[in-house]
C-alpha cells in the first residue's frame, strides 16, 4: 500500500524522522513501536497525507505522492487517522460518527453498524461530553470505520481504555485487516505489537532499528 524511500521529516529545525526504506502492505496490521519522541506520530501524519516529507518519496497504491492540494484531498478520503486523544464535537455520539458521511455519499445507516462494531450500539443519543476517555476513543474509532477507509491509522488506540475494553478493540483491528484494510497501529506495548502479527517496525530517534530477540515482549516502552 505504501512505499517510503529516503524519507526525512524536519520540524522546527529538528530531524523527527529519517527512514531509508519502509514498505507497508495492504490487508495487514503494521505495528509501530518506540518511546515518546521516536517519530511515531510524525510517521502517521505522513501516511495520512496531512504533512509532506522534507525529503524523499512516498508512494501510495502505486501513485507518487506529490503534495499537490488536489491529490492530498483525494488521498485523505482513503486514509483515516484516529488520534490518541480524539476531538469530538459537543453533540450526540450519533452526530459525531455521522459527521462527514453525507459529503462522501455514505448512508447514515453506517453509524449504527460502526457503533455496534466498537461495542457501543446503545450510545447513539448520548452527548460526547458525558463519555469516559475509553468511550471517546471507541466513538472516534467508530467514526473512522464508518467511512470504510482503505487505510486506518491508529495512534495508541488502547492507551485510554481498561483491560476489559482493550481486547475487543484489538479483535476489531484484526477483523478490519482481514477484511482488506491496511492498518497501521502505534503502541508502546510490545506484547500488543507482537499480538498483531509479524509486521513490526521499531522506531528510535526517528530511525528504524532492527526488531529482534533482545526486545522483551514483557516490556512496555515509555
Amino acid at each position: 500500500m505504501y512505499s517510503l524511500e529516503k524519507v526525512r521529516a524536519i520540524r522546527g529545525g529538528r530531524l523527527n524522522l529519517d527512514i531509508e526504506q519502509l514498505t507497508i502492505p495492504r490487508g495487514q496490521i503494521t505495528a509501530v513501536v518506540g518511546p515518546n519522541g521516536s517519530g511515531k506520530s510524525t510517521l502517521l501524519r505522513l501516511l495520512a497525507f496531512l504533512d509532506q516529507p522534507s525529503d524523499g518519496m512516498i508512494t501510495f497504491a502505486g501513485e507518487h505522492v506529490t503534495g499537490a492540494p488536489e491529490q492530498a484531498h483525494r488521498l485523505r478520503q482513503q486514509a483515516t487517522l484516529v488520534a490518541q486523544d480524539p476531538l469530538l464535537f459537543d453533540r450526540s455520539v450519533r452526530a459525531n460518527v455521522a459527521y462527514g458521511l453525507r459529503h462522501r455519499g455514505i448512508s447514515e445507516t453506517a453509524v449504527g453498524l460502526a457503533l455496534a462494531r466498537v461495542g457501543l450500539p446503545e450510545f447513539a443519543e448520548r452527548r460526547a461530553r458525558q463519555l469516559s476517555g475509553g468511550e471517546r476513543q471507541r466513538v472516534a474509532l467508530a467514526r473512522a470505520i464508518a467511512f470504510r477507509p482503505d487505510v486506518l491509522l491508529l495512534d495508541e488506540p488502547t492507551s485510554n481504555v481498561d483491560e476489559k475494553t482493550k481486547r475487543p478493540i484489538e479483535t476489531l483491528i484484526g477483523e478490519l485487516a482481514e477484511e482488506g484494510c491496511c492498518v497501521v497501529v502505534t503502541t508502546h506495548d510490545l506484547r500488543q505489537a507482537r499480538a498483531f502479527g509479524n509486521n513490526l517496525v521499531a522506531l528510535d530517534c526517528g530511525q528504524i532499528r532492527p526488531f529482534g530477540a533482545e526486545d522483551d515482549a514483557s516490556v512496555v516502552l515509555r
